[in-house]
């Protein structure tokens, strides 16, 4: 699982946040809740090393001619885990975000 080192171009505030940077799941297994899986992990993972919060920058499938680019996730799955959106870069990419601090 890689992390974004940076989030400049993406921050919409102060709040420290890691950033899940893509997915690719093979063909053979797309629809199975692998996407799921790898979000759960995520927030485990950063959990457990001390995150305040976790970030995805999805695309937005209920839109109007959005890309069809959809290795950063779908904004769907990420708000089926507690994800929600705290900024719109461009109009099919929302920042989802999860606070994970007790």
């Amino acid at each position: 699982m890689a992390w974004i080192a940076s989030r400049k171009q993406f921050a919409s505030d102060d709040v420290s946040a890691w950033a899940i940077g893509c997915f690719f799941v093979r063909r053979a297994y797309r629809n199975q809740g692998v996407a799921s899986a790898l979000i759960e992990g995520a927030i485990r993972y950063a959990r457990k090393h001390g995150a305040a919060a976790l970030e995805g920058y999805p695309v937005d499938l209920d839109v109007p001619d959005h890309t069809r680019n959809t290795f950063q996730g779908i904004a769907s799955t990420f708000i089926g885990h507690g994800f929600v959106e705290v900024a719109r870069r461009k109009f099919d990419r929302p920042v989802m975000r999860r606070n994970l601090s007790s």
